[in-house]
């Protein structure tokens, strides 16, 4: 805004100039005399030196643009009322134009009230000149009024942007405070949804492995997966970021969704597996694990409610997506019709998955079984196209499971 404001003032002290030097042709032609030609030599520097200042906001160009132009407001001064019959007194518009012009260095500063002071500045200065002038040709000095007006003017241009500039300040500390509290909602909602995701995968998954077991002593490996789920529980690693406890190996067997399927086949789940498994490791930390843990549930909802000890998962990739789809071929249901909340199915899987961008979408018919597939982004411009497409926000199968 200053630049701006410099800018417009510079134009403004240059048209300034150029009715001074169209004054002196008009006043040539009306008294034709040779006095009035220095007049000319002291203006075009004064408007050289300008378009050098409107160029090159400098503390350089600006304090030579008001000492030669101080110096050629007084020849040009004296020149004109020089001819003291037709100019008795300093008070006209033709001896103001350059004082006018030295006003609107204005916006040279790099904050309104710098400029404001440079402007200052060239009042006092031009009016300096104007009566060493008077006092040389032994004119009646009077104050103009036009000069004072310009700097009127200026100044309340100058001031007026300073306040909104502390107005625009103002309203980016409230913006900046609301971004932060909406940061931290959403931190706290996310927390909540990995609270409740890890609540269902651990606590509530274990209850209901305990309460189906038979009668007698916990088999040791549900033991060991209790114990394990404790601990992470108990170290509170869940609350860190995903970056800070996981990381991303181009070794299959490193990966978190080979260590859910792992997990499951020695929970009694018969896995095949096909696809190209490497692609896993293109996957971020936090993608990478939350592809593992909605896996991880679709593979668990097969051995509670399938009806069969089986499944198969499939790994596929483009340039943009990755894809695993988990098929049984257990009973299945009508997701329309199926009046179950499906915690595990809602925080586990849909908004673990959506979190991060990827989309769920869910096919189920009774007695040909069931099929969920996940569509996770690989880059950030797959994570804005799965994240806004349609398929990850009006898929039917979905909707009614969630319900």
């Amino acid at each position: 805004m200053s630049r701006v404001i410099a800018r417009a003032a510079h134009w403004f002290g240059l048209v300034c100039l150029a009715g001074a030097l169209t004054a002196i042709v008009a006043l040539s032609l009306a008294h034709p005399h040779d006095g009035l030609w220095p007049t000319i030599l002291a203006i075009v520097p004064m408007a050289i030196l300008l378009v050098t200042l409107t160029r090159h906001h400098t503390v350089l160009a600006t304090v030579g643009y008001l000492v030669v132009g101080s110096a050629s407001t007084y020849i040009y001064a004296v020149t004109i009322l020089s001819d003291q019959p037709l100019f008795p007194t300093t008070d006209l518009f033709v001896i103001a134009l350059p004082v006018m012009a030295l006003v609107m260095v204005g916006g040279a500063g790099a904050s309104a009230m710098i400029g404001l002071a440079w402007s200052t500045l060239g009042l006092v200065l031009g009016e300096t000149a104007v009566l060493l002038a008077a006092i040389t040709t032994g004119v009646e000095y009077r104050i103009d009024p036009f000069a004072p007006a310009t700097y009127l003017l200026i100044a309340i241009v100058l001031i007026a942007t300073t306040i909104d500039n502390g107005r625009a300040k103002t309203a980016q500390q409230f913006i900046h405070q609301a971004s932060r509290r909406d940061g931290i909602i959403a931190a706290r909602r996310e927390l909540g949804s990995r609270a409740t995701a890890l609540l269902h995968d651990t606590a509530l998954s274990h209850l209901v492995a305990v309460a189906s077991a038979e009668p007698g002593p916990i088999d040791p490996g549900l033991r060991s997966m209790i114990a394990r789920d404790l601990e992470r529980i108990i170290g509170q690693d869940w609350l860190l970021s995903r970056d800070a406890v996981t990381g991303t190996s181009a070794d299959w067997l490193a990966t978190p969704l080979a260590a859910s399927i792992s997990a499951a086949r020695a929970s009694g789940l018969t896995i095949d597996v096909s696809g190209d498994r490497t692609v896993v490791s293109r996957l971020d930390s936090e993608r990478s694990e939350a592809l593992a843990l909605a896996v991880s549930q679709c593979l668990i909802n097969v051995l509670r409610h399938s009806g069969v000890t089986d499944a198969d998962l499939t790994i596929s990739a483009d340039d943009d997506e990755l894809v695993v789809a988990v098929t049984d071929a257990g009973v299945g249901f009508v997701p329309a019709e199926t009046e179950t909340p499906r915690l595990g199915l809602r925080h586990s899987v849909l908004a673990r998955v959506e979190g991060v961008g990827g989309s769920v979408r869910v096919w189920s018919t009774p007695g040909t079984g069931t099929s969920v597939v996940i569509a996770m982004p690989t880059s950030a411009a797959a994570h804005d196209d799965v994240h806004g497409s349609p398929a990850s926000a009006s898929s039917p199968a979905t909707d009614a499971a969630t319900s």
